[in-house]
């Protein structure tokens, strides 16, 4: 398999392992904080964990593809040989990746769904517009950032990486 192949499956495959976490971790923070305690509700963590593949799998995808794109291109090739080099390359197509889809995300919801992220009506609030808001972001930004950080420092990664940085 070509290294650039390799690397976006590698991506992929890696954020799809680690992605889905972050829903999961929202759920329960949300659960625990709205009714002071944690509730075990298994059809709601396997949503979150199938919602959490779905994102970080396109996320993985994006980030691989700026990966192997930026490892093409000879002059970032070049200094990619160093380790900081190559985390803020991660983190920086990750961020990008997060940046985008949650850019995506909230046009198709201010457009589709009309009042996700509206103005909040003074007569009557409702806070879960606002949270619904923020999840949103973060089920894009965090995950990413984490785990285009993470695909950089890993040792296995980090040689795939090397390998793809050398053989172009």
């Amino acid at each position: 398999m070509p290294s650039s192949l390799r690397l976006v499956a590698t991506s992929v495959l890696f954020f799809l392992v680690f992605g889905p976490i972050m829903p999961v971790i929202e759920f329960t923070l949300a659960t625990l904080f709205t009714k002071g305690r944690i509730e075990i509700m298994p059809s709601f963590y396997l949503a979150a964990l199938l919602f959490g593949a779905l994102i970080a799998g396109t996320l993985g995808l994006a980030h691989g593809v700026l990966v192997a794109l930026a490892v093409k291109l000879e002059p970032l090739r070049r200094r990619l040989h160093s380790t900081p080099r190559r985390v803020l390359l991660g983190a920086g197509a990750a961020l990008l990746c997060g940046l985008a889809m949650t850019a995506v995300t909230l046009y198709i919801a201010r457009h589709s769904f009309g009042d996700l992220l509206g103005g909040m009506d003074p007569n009557n609030p409702d806070p879960w517009k606002i949270i619904r808001a923020y999840m949103v972001i973060e089920l894009f930004i965090l995950p990413a950032l984490v785990c285009g950080i993470l695909f950089q420092l890993l040792p296995w990664s980090k040689k795939l990486m090397q390998r793809a940085v050398a053989s172009n």
